[in-house]
């Protein structure tokens, strides 16, 4: 028994000794990123209610949002409200993107995604890079990217800091003139706050998490401030994002991502940026080549032979009156030639 409690004795300060000896290596920053990318990345299947909020010196104004997303498929919808009179469709589907506004004879217009981003600037973007990106958050937005994990010049780990009382690694990249500031909590990943700076340019990023789940990565609330300029002729606003739901990994209708789900009126016009062409006419279930009638009391279809059902009729009457007054004319001229011999 004496020698069973002196080997156990043994054992653990060898133990002891070995983690003195060789201590747990703090994590590195590319660790880190990947942790924050990997966290976020693995859901496919994904749901959220959004309400953003854009406020700069003058004005204040909220535009309500749902987004959808399974895989390479997004759709996202902003709602009418102080920022909107009407409402705004766009659908993703990999780089091919189309985009509907609510608004009475508006066409659905389909293009690519470099027109989406760098002629319309269409917010549509992946709600996985909530709390990573700046004003604008555009429809090509990509974790990996927002991270620079690929494009960064330098990176390094600045050490443990406290962000609102939580523990969080300091890590500090360096991308041309650019420099971004990340405050990540280990081991969930967590991205608590993030701070650009690049010429005049200062954007801030605060993110604000759900305590009843707290290894889920994504935020319930987000402010982000831009301040541009230098201090006498400074630009100032900001974005606050929050978010009223957040489901993952429930998966979503395919007819989500078709054009019949945009709820388009009849007659609608579809046109194709990329190919610079008029595909045809949305006829309720998808694309026709010619527009259809539509009876103007009940905006329904109406068939062709349902058109002008007393055409004939109209047509026959037309006829015989031609007729008629043809034969009054010919008998009144026979009958003054006749009157002068």
């Amino acid at each position: 028994m004496r020698i069973a409690a002196i080997l156990y004795v043994s054992f653990v300060v060898a133990v002891g000794m070995g983690f003195a000896a060789n201590p747990p290596k703090d994590p590195t920053a590319l660790a880190l990123l990947r942790g924050v990318e990997s966290v976020r990345a693995k859901y496919d299947n994904l749901r959220t209610e959004l309400v953003l909020e854009y406020i700069d010196r003058t004005q204040r104004c909220t535009l309500p949002c749902l987004v959808e997303q399974s895989g390479q498929h997004r759709r996202f919808e902003q709602f009418s409200g102080s920022c909107l009179q009407e409402g705004i469709v766009t659908i993703v589907h990999d780089r091919e993107v189309w985009s509907y506004r609510r608004k009475k004879y508006q066409d659905l217009d389909i293009y690519d995604m470099e027109r989406s981003v760098g002629v319309r600037g269409d917010i549509a973007f992946d709600p996985r890079i909530l709390g990573l990106a700046e004003i604008p958050m555009t429809a090509d937005e990509t974790l990996r990217r927002d991270l620079w994990i690929e494009t960064c010049d330098r990176l390094e780990i600045l050490g443990r800091e406290k962000v609102k009382g939580i523990s969080t690694w300091h890590i500090k990249e360096k991308w041309n003139y650019a420099t971004s500031d990340i405050w990540i909590e280990e081991p969930f990943f967590r991205v608590h706050k993030r701070l650009f700076n690049y010429y005049d340019i200062v954007v801030e990023i605060n993110s604000e998490f759900d305590t009843q789940s707290p290894t889920f990565p994504f935020p319930k609330r987000v402010e982000i401030t831009r301040e541009e300029g230098k201090e006498q002729k400074k630009k100032w606003k900001r974005l606050e994002v929050t978010v009223k739901s957040f489901e993952v990994d429930k998966p979503i209708p395919a007819e989500r991502f078709t054009m019949k789900s945009i709820g388009l009126p009849l007659n609608t016009m579809i046109n194709d940026y990329r190919i610079k062409r008029i595909l045809g006419y949305w006829d309720g279930e998808g694309i026709s080549k010619k527009s259809i009638y539509l009876d103007q009391e009940s905006r329904q279809p109406v068939p062709p032979r349902l058109r002008h059902p007393h055409r004939l009729l109209l047509i026959g009457l037309n006829a015989f009156v031609i007729l008629a007054l043809v034969i009054v004319l010919v008998w009144r001229w026979r009958r003054r030639i006749a009157s002068t011999k």
